[in-house]
């Protein structure tokens, strides 16, 4: 199956080009455990980096929350 974008997160993007900052807050809440690389901790560090001045020119939209089925693809229930 094909994934698909909420309709907040669709862009339309012209050129050669293209970066956008799609993310929500709640992601630096997503914390899948010990040794894992996706970790609040990196995701911080990120946004800390794209806050600098050079990325200002870059796009930012919130990410829409998951629902449970699309989360359900991904991860086991105990997550």
């Amino acid at each position: 199956a094909v994934a698909q974008r909420a309709p907040q997160a669709q862009l339309t993007l012209r050129g050669r080009d293209h970066a956008v900052i799609l993310t929500h807050p709640a992601c630096l809440a997503h914390d899948p455990g010990p040794g894992h690389p996706e970790c609040p901790d990196r995701l911080a560090a990120v946004l800390r980096a794209l806050a600098e001045p050079c990325f200002a020119g870059l796009p930012r939209v919130e990410a829409p929350l998951a629902t449970d089925a699309q989360l359900a693809r991904a991860h086991t229930p105990a997550l």
